[in-house]
């Protein structure tokens, strides 16, 4: 993951120092998470918060270019489980595909890679924590107001899903294989500030 972080780093100051006219943009969101998977279904977690914390890219051409996002989500358990919590954060790269919506506005389409960590809280006995980190995806839309350089609002759309959870880490240190492997995901619609350079 750190040399593709480098790799993106390189390219963008590498097309900064050349381009005439900047078309990348950094930017944060918030929004409403709805959580899914099976462990998360079995709890009943309710729908929760989401926050993207970085919202960074840069096209290479009109349409074409490279995204890198970072955020999570957190939600709270709707039955009995009064303090039981489920959180999915995520650090995701991928492909930017810009197609124009009018005058004023575009659409992002972000199919992204992504490395996921999901926590859950409190599920078995109060203060227990149950970790998993693994590969999985993204796949983000954003509707843009505006094309100018400066300040910019977006609308947003994102599904962020793990891999196959095998085992949990238990209160940092214990190991926890799991009999059938499986998926924790959520779906997060929200707004946006951005600053395009």
């Amino acid at each position: 993951m750190k040399k593709i972080i480098l790799i993106f780093t390189l390219i963008l100051f590498t097309f900064f120092s050349y381009s005439q006219d900047s078309k990348g943009y950094l930017g944060i969101g918030i929004g409403l998470s709805i959580p899914g998977g099976e462990d998360v279904k079995d709890v009943g977690y309710k729908s929760g918060l989401s926050l993207n914390l970085l919202n960074a890219g840069y096209l290479f051409s009109d349409s074409f270019g490279l995204t890198l996002n970072w955020g999570g989500t957190a939600s709270s358990s709707k039955n009995d489980c009064d303090d039981c919590t489920y959180a999915l954060g995520y650090f995701s790269i991928g492909p930017l595909i810009r197609v124009s919506a009018g005058e004023s506005m575009t659409i992002d389409f972000k199919p992204q890679i992504a490395t996921t960590s999901a926590q859950f809280e409190n599920l078995l006995v109060s203060g227990d924590k149950w970790t998993a980190s693994t590969t999985g995806f993204v796949f983000g839309t954003s509707l843009n107001f505006g094309k100018e350089k400066g300040l910019g609002f977006s609308l947003n759309a994102d599904y962020v899903a793990s891999g196959k959870i095998n085992e949990y880490d238990l209160n940092n240190g214990n190991i926890v294989v799991v009999s059938s492997p499986s998926k924790v995901s959520a779906f997060t619609v929200g707004a946006g500030i951005m600053y395009r350079f």
